[in-house]
């Protein structure tokens, strides 16, 4: 659950105001309070169906799983309504005002410092824990912006801009941060994560995944590309070039398989040879397919824009500028 990452801004003449929406604490307590306790309704449904079908009917897992979901859709429906409460302070506390005319830059929560005291921009996950980024401005030791005192950064050195940015909004967030660094006159860096990787836009483990042939993985991983990074050409490639590869690689094994199988019925017996024969066929298409996918896998992980073998008719249309 995200928002997007152009709705964080607000530019009022020389003033950039950023702030989470409140509609993004809103859909959260949504989640917990409806959508949560929902699905374990349907998780106790499906455990009573189940042991309907086996004739049997509902018994005592029924009843444990319906005691254990009932607690925690309990607990989650509380959390909902705590956090749809909370949802109007929380988008309050997260504002920032950056006055460039008067060259501060105003926190709800770390309070105000001079836009001087600003060395850079990062865009980055707060820790290890979560899969969420935020955008933050470092900051150097120097004089407060009202009446002199001596200023003090926060402990981490850092004052948050805009906070909660997900997987799905990496792309969205690099164009914030490069606005925001245009504005300050300032460096900013991109130390995103994610469980896909950086998405930087020129490789890693997102683009590899995207041609994995295990268990359906380079699927999911290519939807994802396809969904979540529409801003990175390379990532556009890959994407769609693997799912173009997949309605190819099927016609081929079903295809081989109809070609080969009648050698099975020349005879009024299945002959022996003619069994070989299409085991062969059948797994050289099948090895050959596994090797373009694993070295396609192995040049996207290294940033290459790599055409498989007998697809550039179909997928140099969607190669990036520099491919």
């Amino acid at each position: 659950m995200s928002f997007s990452a152009t709705d964080a801004l607000t530019v009022d003449g020389r003033r950039l105001v950023l702030q989470t929406p409140r509609g993004f604490f809103a859909k959260r307590a949504a989640a917990l309070g409806l959508l949560v306790p929902v699905l374990l309704t349907v998780i106790v449904g499906l455990v009573a169906l189940l042991e309907t079908v086996e004739g049997a009917g509902p018994g005592a897992a029924t009843l444990v799983v319906a005691a254990v979901c009932a607690l925690v859709g309990l607990g989650s429906g509380l959390a909902g309504a705590f956090t749809l409460v909370r949802a109007g302070p929380r988008s309050d506390a997260s504002r920032v005002v950056i006055d460039l005319e008067a060259a501060t830059l105003d926190s709800a929560r770390d309070g105000r410092v001079p836009l001087s005291a600003v060395q850079g921009l990062v865009l980055h996950q707060p820790n290890r824990l979560t899969k969420w980024h935020c955008i933050s401005a470092t900051l150097a030791a120097g004089p407060r912006a009202e009446d002199g005192d001596p200023y003090r950064p926060p402990a981490s050195g850092r004052v948050a801009l805009v906070g909660h940015l997900t997987e799905w909004e990496l792309t969205q967030a690099r164009a914030l941060l490069a606005t925001l660094g245009d504005h300050l006159g300032v460096p900013t860096t991109d130390d995103s994560g994610g469980i896909f990787g950086k998405g930087s836009g020129k490789g890693g483990t997102a683009h590899a995944l995207a041609y994995l042939p295990v268990q359906g993985i380079f699927l999911v991983a290519s939807l994802f590309l396809l969904l979540a990074r529409r801003g990175e050409p390379l990532s556009q490639f890959h994407a769609r070039q693997s799912l173009a590869f997949l309605p190819v690689e099927l016609v081929a094994l079903f295809g081989t398989t109809l070609v080969t199988a009648p050698l099975l019925f020349v005879t009024d017996e299945p002959h022996p040879v003619a069994g070989v024969v299409m085991g062969l066929a059948i797994g050289t298409v099948a090895i050959g397919r596994l090797v373009l996918r694993f070295v396609a896998a192995w040049k996207a992980h290294k940033g290459e824009a790599w055409v498989i073998p007998g697809m550039g008719w179909l997928v140099r249309r969607w190669l990036p500028p520099a491919g």
